[in-house]
C-alpha cells in the first residue's frame, strides 16, 4: 500500500512525489542549458554548436520527466482533491 502525504488539499502518493521532483530537476537542468546558451549568444560567442548536445539532452530529460509525471498521475489518479 501506497503512502500518502496531504499537501494542502491534495493527496500525493511517494511515487508522484518522486516524478514530480524528477520533474523539477529536468526543468532546472533546461532553464540552465538555455541561460548558458543565451550567456554566449549575448556575448557574441561563435561556438553555439557546443551547446547544442547540452540543449537536446535537457529537452529530452524534461519531456521523458514529464511524460513519465503525468502517464502516473493519469493511471494512478495522483493528486486528486481531497474535498
Amino acid at each position: 500500500m501506497a503512502v500518502t502525504t496531504q499537501i494542502a488539499t491534495k493527496v500525493e502518493c511517494n511515487e508522484q512525489a518522486r516524478l514530480r521532483h524528477q520533474l523539477a530537476q529536468a526543468i532546472r537542468s533546461l532553464v540552465k542549458a538555455h541561460a548558458c546558451h543565451q550567456t554566449a549568444l549575448m556575448a557574441g560567442d561563435s561556438r553555439l554548436a557546443r551547446f547544442e548536445d547540452n540543449l537536446h539532452t535537457a529537452t529530452a530529460n524534461w519531456e521523458l520527466a514529464r511524460q513519465s509525471y503525468l502517464e502516473h498521475r493519469t493511471a494512478h489518479g495522483c493528486g486528486r482533491d481531497l474535498g
